[in-house]
């Protein structure tokens, strides 16, 4: 089945050792949720079963469609599932933050850091540390 509208906003994602780096742009509606989840999912399974940490960079995320609340809610249950670790959001507004604390509620562990060097630097210590 095709979706109903084209994908609005943006994303890419890279591995440095066991942490997802994910850049998000733009403002998304469902069809942008659902091609991240595809993504994020298919480079969680290289990872091969590993621990592992993602540090989201909201600087150019300018937020989303009410629907893809539920969509990030079942990827956030999804990665407890497949060893994510935890979860570093950098650039975040302080709209961005209330939005990250009431959305991970109960979700594992979930941090704020200045930058995604310095999330970056977090992550792989902890991980080096479990």
């Amino acid at each position: 089945m095709s979706p109903l509208f084209r994908p609005h906003g943006h994303h890419q994602i890279e591995v440095k050792e066991n942490v997802l780096i994910c850049r998000v742009m733009g403002a998304w509606n469902a069809e942008q949720a659902e091609q991240f989840c595809a993504s994020f999912t298919w480079q969680v399974k290289q990872l091969a079963r590993q621990r592992w940490m993602r540090v989201m960079d909201m600087q150019d995320w300018e937020l989303c469609c009410p629907d893809v609340a539920g969509i990030i809610q079942q990827m956030a249950v999804w990665e407890i599932k497949h060893g994510c670790a935890g979860r570093w959001f950098c650039h975040t507004s302080a709209m961005h933050r209330q939005l990250l604390v009431k959305k991970y509620a109960g979700l594992g562990f979930m941090e704020l850091a200045d930058s995604v060097p310095d999330a970056l630097q977090l992550a792989t210590r902890q991980l080096e540390n479990a």
